[in-house]
């Protein structure tokens, strides 16, 4: 427990006289700034009637008596912390009031706010996701479409007499490779047919040239000896013809094995070109899509924190308003205090006055007309008069020691609801730093 001559900012004082008859305005206390409270505590309190923070009521300023305070439905509520603000009449004192009971508030909604912001973020990073990834498939698709090449297989050559029947023509869709498997499997497919193309008709083919050159030989064998042995010339230049041929057939075959290597090195120039831009395509593929997730990854961190800093911006706003709010507050009780000590004091020096003025009007009275067969009366009445005096002495200080006791209950609670607010202030700060990291 604090002690409240040392850390209090408003300390007590004493207004009630010893005297009797002392009268004076009464005022509700400072306004109390509710605390916060658990969930299972606002349910309970859900049934009462909330008033606004930061409202003080007030009595009209009109000079009432005090008496009501020692009555024990006021006692009940300051025993249950309930502020209770009488209303009195002036010559039947009766009490009137109302309960004024703090707005509810907890830390659910605190935690619901921070939900709500983390649910939007996250709903629009799966926005800025589904865009992007629908923008880069289009786009794909796009050059997907473009890159379109046909290509026509050659034939296999075959004899001019007795030409196999050729295959027939089939127009190959060059495939969209988008990655070296599928690369390796299509030049893995086109080989190997190109091999089962070859082996079906050379089959053919060399059958065919068999056949042929048997029954070539069959043919020519029987006339090729006769005209050996009857004609020299037509032998000699058969020799020159085919001598001739064989030159022939040798440069041909030279010509075939030269284009033949031109051809092999073209189509392998070609492959390595083709490869060479899918690689390509591929790597610009893989930068532009780097570059699109760092730009939208900064875009997302820029978001978060402006929006970060609206929220603290929001609570710093707030804490200053409410720090304002007390101040003003506390400035305002104290004036209205210092105006009831001023009212007490002007009331007492009234009374001092009539008293003063009384006391020499009874002496001048019983100095000069009575006489002393009224003497015993007015002693048994000044008797009777002092034990009244006594009681009322008695009860003006009980009626002090109530009130101090109502002054010092009200001054606990109100420390209690700042100490509260503060450790709960404290709390969200952390609760939102580590929200926050």
């Amino acid at each position: 427990m604090l002690d409240p001559q040392q850390n209090s900012s408003r300390p007590l004082l004493s207004i009630t006289p010893r005297k009797k008859s002392v009268r004076f305005n009464i005022t509700s206390p400072s306004p109390r700034i509710p605390k916060l409270l658990n969930e299972n505590e606002s349910n309970n309190i859900n049934h009462h009637h909330h008033h606004p923070v930061n409202v003080s009521y007030t009595i009209p300023s009109t000079t009432i008596n005090i008496d009501h305070i020692t009555n024990q439905s006021h006692m009940q509520h300051l025993n249950n912390h309930i502020e209770y603000i009488p209303t009195t009449r002036r010559n039947n004192l009766q009490i009137t009031g109302e309960k004024i009971l703090p707005q509810p508030k907890t830390f659910d909604e605190l935690q619901q706010f921070m939900k709500i912001k983390a649910e939007n973020l996250r709903r629009n990073m799966t926005k800025v996701a589904t865009t992007f990834n629908h923008a880069s498939t289009h786009l794909n698709r796009l050059k997907e479409e473009q890159q379109v090449v046909l290509k026509r297989p050659s034939r296999i050559p075959v004899s001019t007499r007795h030409r196999s029947p050729s295959p027939t023509i089939v127009i190959y869709k060059k495939p969209q490779h988008h990655s070296l498997d599928d690369l390796r499997w299509y030049c893995l497919a086109r080989k190997f047919s190109i091999l089962w193309q070859k082996k079906i008709f050379g089959y053919h083919l060399r059958r065919i040239k068999y056949f042929y050159q048997k029954n070539l030989l069959k043919k020519y064998f029987q006339l090729w000896k006769n005209i050996t042995k009857n004609n020299q010339y037509e032998l000699i230049a058969n020799e020159f013809y085919h001598r001739n041929l064989l030159k022939t057939y040798f440069h041909i075959w030279l010509n075939f094995l030269s284009q033949d290597h031109i051809a092999i090195e073209h189509i392998n120039h070609k492959r390595i070109q083709h490869t060479w831009n899918i690689w390509k395509i591929q790597l610009n593929k893989r930068r532009l899509h780097q570059q699109q997730f760092i730009i939208a990854n900064k875009q997302y961190q820029r978001k978060i924190l402006y929006r970060f800093y609206q929220i603290w911006q929001i609570n710093t706003y707030q804490r200053r308003q409410q720090h304002e709010k007390s101040i003003r507050s506390n400035y305002h009780y104290r004036i209205h205090l210092q105006r009831i000590c001023f009212n007490a004091l002007l009331t007492y020096t009234e009374y001092r006055r009539r008293k003063n003025i009384h006391k020499k009007r009874v002496y001048d009275y019983y100095q000069r007309r009575l006489v002393e067969k009224n003497y015993s009366k007015w002693k048994q009445a000044l008797t009777r008069k002092l034990l009244i005096q006594q009681h009322q002495h008695r009860l003006a200080q009980l009626q002090e020691r109530v009130l101090m006791r109502w002054a010092f209950e009200q001054w606990k609670s109100y420390i209690y609801d700042l100490a509260d607010e503060q450790r709960t202030m404290h709390m969200a700060e952390q609760y939102s730093d580590r929200r926050i990291m």
